[in-house]
């Protein structure tokens, strides 16, 4: 082997390591990012539009606001939904 290729290829795989991990950290950063962003925007927005201006429990024409209750009923539901639709058994 040639005493140039051994840092060159040193070099090359520092790089292409500096460039999946920077790709990497990249996909994490969008996802934590479009996950925060879709809570405040369940959590907070959806109820502003449904004309609810706090999303307090102790609200609601029932003594307590259902939004919670919904969203999370409805979560389930389609968690449900696809685990048996996916057919995966993790046993």
């Amino acid at each position: 082997m040639d005493n140039l290729a051994k840092p060159t290829n040193r070099a090359l795989f520092l790089v292409s390591v500096a460039v999946t991990g920077a790709l990497a950290g990249a996909a994490v950063w969008l996802f934590f990012f479009a996950m925060e962003h879709g809570i405040d925007y369940l959590w907070t927005e959806v109820p502003h539009m449904l004309g609810v201006s706090s999303p307090e429990l102790a609200s609601g024409p029932f003594g307590f606001l259902p939004y919670p209750f919904f969203v999370c009923l409805l979560g389930g539901l389609v968690i449900g939904l696809y685990e048996k639709d996916d057919g995966h058994q993790n046993r």
